[in-house]
């Protein structure tokens, strides 16, 4: 019971410190619109705390005082911002009661098999570097040093927060801003209660594996790169302000603080966005993305002690060396990971059935980069122990990319169902 308690804690905990009542007035402006739902108030304060806490985590710092002062800000400012006779309603609407009811059945089957998966242990220990309030510069004393830290920063300072001094209570976090995002998804079908609960469940059925939970970082990449997508298609690119071409930017080097991969998300998602600047601000972009990289080069420099990463570059004649079986491999166990998380079928569906609109072209340009990077990375990786990289990382790293994708399902099952969907 006590369990329970605390589930429900973190989870009304995590509704206050992500809604940023204080917050609707900048993004309004930054944005240049009022219409954003709650969802997508709620996603877009997920960066932003994000960020915050990425960047007090390079100090020596206790990050839960910078928890605690978000929270408390975002109480006064909801005191102050809610009719009195509104203020019950608004923590009892539709889209809150959903949120918390779905957050809380994923945390207790979180909660009613713990467990840590392989790459768990390794983010485990970063978790616990930033529990027992260490700096930065000591995860250089953690296994696999060369791993970034962001997925630790949250998943050690929530599992402080929490009443229950048990590690996993510090992941729930990951299920609450899994759900916004789904229905952040879902809410593109239809703004009809009842049919977005049924959608969400569609796309939780879709993407739901509770091993990911086991201390694996993949749905906070997805999430948050769905995230990122439907701020890029919520506004119009060849005519982004500076302001929102550095929040863009800035963003998206969240990734690029969650697992190495994140570097090339990163890249994706600046080089799509420079496409549609003029000189100046395509300039003023790369300038801004060459010198993120670099300071996550120098800092992680600092705390790695290991020279490997996402790519292990061998020489050309090792790529070259039974190329043709190593592409039969990685296609076939592509084709096993189309099963496993079927996004990538709905897509290929979606496509088949429909000819792409102009705002839809966008999906080439993700898809092609997404199937390039895949295979590059195994092609790159060499010969030795190819099978057991494939059949123990491919399909997460699947799994990333469709969050590239979910929100262009999102609209075609609109299109698909429009007869029967008002």
């Amino acid at each position: 019971m006590i369990e329970i308690l605390n589930c429900l804690y973190l989870i009304i905990f995590f509704s206050v410190l992500f809604r940023l009542k204080f917050n609707d007035s900048i993004i309004n402006k930054l944005f240049q619109s009022n219409n954003f739902s709650l969802f997508e108030k709620y996603s877009i304060n997920i960066l932003v705390v994000l960020l915050i806490l990425l960047f007090f985590s390079f100090f020596n710092f206790d990050n839960t005082i910078v928890v605690y002062f978000l929270v408390v800000l975002n109480i006064f400012s909801l005191v102050q911002n809610i009719k009195k006779n509104n203020f019950i309603n608004y923590f009892s609407s539709k889209n809150i009661f959903i949120l918390l009811i779905l957050t809380f059945v994923i945390s207790i089957d979180l909660v009613s098999n713990i467990q840590l998966g392989w790459d768990g242990h390794i983010w485990y220990f970063k978790a616990l570097n930033y529990y027992e309030n260490l700096s930065f510069f000591n995860l250089k004393n953690t296994m696999m040093n060369h791993y970034p830290h962001l997925g630790g920063i949250i998943w050690g300072l929530f599992w402080k927060i929490s009443f229950l001094d048990y590690e996993y209570f510090g992941r729930i976090v990951y299920t609450f801003i899994y759900v916004v995002t789904i229905l952040l998804i879902a809410e593109k079908i239809s703004n009809n209660f009842n049919i977005k609960l049924i959608f969400s469940l569609v796309f939780f059925f879709l993407t739901y594996d509770l091993a990911l939970f086991s201390g694996y970082q993949a749905y906070l990449i997805f999430s948050l790169i769905v995230i990122i997508v439907n701020l890029l298609n919520n506004i119009n690119l060849k005519k982004t302000s500076y302001y929102q071409l550095t929040f863009f930017i800035f963003s998206s080097y969240l990734l690029t603080w969650i697992k190495n991969e994140g570097l090339f998300y990163f890249s994706f998602i600046v080089f799509y966005i420079v496409f549609f600047q003029e000189n100046k601000k395509r300039f003023f972009c790369l300038i801004i993305f060459a010198l993120l990289v670099l300071l996550r080069i120098f800092l992680m420099d600092k705390i790695s002690n290991s020279s490997s990463g996402l790519l292990n570059f061998n020489s050309f004649d090792l790529i070259l060396d039974d190329l043709l079986f190593k592409i039969y491999l990685i296609t076939k166990y592509f084709i096993i990971g189309l099963f496993k998380y079927p996004i990538w079928i709905l897509l290929i569906v979606s496509l088949l059935l429909n000819k792409l609109n102009q705002k839809e072209y966008y999906i080439i340009y993700f898809g092609i980069s997404s199937i390039v990077f895949i295979y590059s990375v195994y092609l790159f990786s060499g010969s030795q122990n190819l099978v057991w990289h494939l059949s123990g990382s491919l399909d997460r790293l699947m799994f990333h990319l469709s969050g590239f994708f979910m929100l262009f399902i999102a609209y075609r099952l609109k299109y698909f169902f429009k007869f029967f969907i008002k």
